[in-house]
């Protein structure tokens, strides 16, 4: 086995796992060093919300813990102390046939305050740093009896009885709080934060468009790719449709000229641009669930779709309905360009912590349908009361892993949905109401 340098911060990072790092970023450093073996991905498939998400690198003796909403990572449980050279301040604290003693804690950390017992580990914890955000150390004490002997003692460090030292079994890298500190945030380029999550990165309106509160950008379906890459920046990748199976379901060819893609990936949703009049057709959201054939594509999308008023009241399914069934913006042909951005009074109503130059009496022109990436087939029933719609069904074919895929459409909007009845995409489209 080959032995790998970790250096430790304590409520910060192991290595170049940096707390707080999407789980993609995660993937990456993983895959870039070929010396961590034995990986495996552990997630609740039927409830993803109820267990977090980890990563346990088993021949390195490592369990990366990740928040299932957020997909972040918030722990780094290092259950192999002597499986790696292990170094604090530039100093060797661990390495294969050298154990870290409680003896040394003094020397190799500081001072710190007495542990404590924990009586379901049966082992003796030692914390540094603050309580939501730091280190602990794990040592395993045979029983009880044994502490109470020590504790009765009060002689610290502590031997065992044989006169052993204490040693340490498990090392803990934890930030317990919902936000990152930003002033000993430097490892993180992008300054992620947990209590960001609450905060949607976009924000749509069905059939409208989409806005963007951090860059305070708008983008409609009327927006040329000059207008995106001048608010949103170049894309991750542009991708060219070919024609696919589907293509019996289009009732226009576009005269042979392929629609085309701009992939955010790390900001985890794609933009399609009809490919004769060069302006937006879709919007397309991926929510990242593990048990989804692209896990790890793109970063989870984190969106709050909303409806102009009376929508729910007035929709439709269309999949019932053949003049609806292909969604391309024939009339775009007609709208001039100076009224690409004229729908921006709607894209702006959203709540006061996305835009604060939002007035309360302009919410009327918003309905109360609020869809996120976390919002499950079982509730968009509900709000549609669609629960007797019939589905176009996807499968991937013999040995897929992943089950079937359900498509449910209505106006403006497409819901991708997995075999656990939660979303894998969202499409947004323009309609004629």
């Amino acid at each position: 086995m080959v032995v790998v340098n970790l250096d430790i911060k304590p409520g910060l990072s192991l290595g170049d796992f940096i707390i707080g790092m999407p789980i993609g970023k995660v993937i990456e450093v993983i895959q870039r060093c070929n010396h961590f073996k034995g990986v495996e991905l552990k997630y609740n498939k039927d409830e993803p919300f109820q267990d977090n998400i980890v990563i346990d690198i088993t021949k390195n003796g490592i369990l990366l813990i990740f928040d299932p909403k957020t997909q972040l990572l918030t722990k780094i449980d290092i259950y192999g102390v002597c499986y790696n050279n292990l170094t604090f301040n530039d100093k060797i604290i661990a390495a294969p046939n050298t154990p870290l003693r409680y003896a040394d804690f003094g020397t190799k950390f500081g001072p710190t305050f007495p542990g404590i017992f924990d009586d379901e580990t049966r082992c003796y914890i030692v914390q540094y740093n603050a309580v939501i955000s730091g280190i602990k150390f794990y040592m395993l004490i045979p029983n009880r009896e044994m502490y109470t002997k020590i504790k009765q003692k009060n002689k610290m460090p502590f031997t065992f009885e044989d006169s052993s030292d204490a040693e340490v079994t498990r090392i803990s890298i934890y930030n317990s709080e919902h936000s990152l500190n930003n002033s000993n945030n430097d490892l993180l380029n992008d300054n992620m934060s947990f209590n960001d999550y609450d905060k949607p990165e976009i924000v749509a309106i069905i059939g409208k468009g989409i806005f963007l509160p951090k860059e305070q950008k708008q983008i409609n379906f009327n927006c040329t790719p000059q207008d995106v890459l001048m608010d949103i920046g170049t894309p991750s990748k542009i991708h060219y449709k070919t024609p696919n199976s589907n293509i019996i379901h289009a009732a226009n060819s576009n005269l042979g000229i392929p629609d085309f893609f701009y992939n955010y990936f790390d900001k985890g949703f794609d933009i399609l641009f009809d490919g004769l009049t060069k302006t937006v057709k879709k919007f397309i959201f991926h929510t990242n669930f593990v048990h989804h054939y692209e896990f790890n594509r793109y970063t989870k999308s984190r969106f709050q779709i909303k409806a102009p008023k009376n929508y729910l009241q007035s929709h439709s399914i269309i999949f019932n309905n053949n003049n609806n069934n292909n969604n391309n913006n024939d009339d775009d042909n007609n709208n001039n360009n100076d009224n690409k951005r004229d729908s921006y009074d709607d894209l702006l109503l959203f709540d006061d912590d996305v835009n604060n130059n939002v007035q309360s009496q302009q919410q009327k022109n918003i309905s109360d349908l609020i869809i996120t990436a976390d919002t499950n087939w079982d509730e968009i029933q509900s709000i549609y009361k669609a629960n007797t719609i019939t589905p176009y069904v996807f499968n991937r074919g013999f040995g897929n892993p992943f089950g079937e895929i359900r498509f449910f459409g209505f106006p403006g909007i497409i819901f991708e949905v997995i075999e656990n009845n939660y979303l894998g995409s969202i499409c947004l489209f323009k309609y004629e109401e």
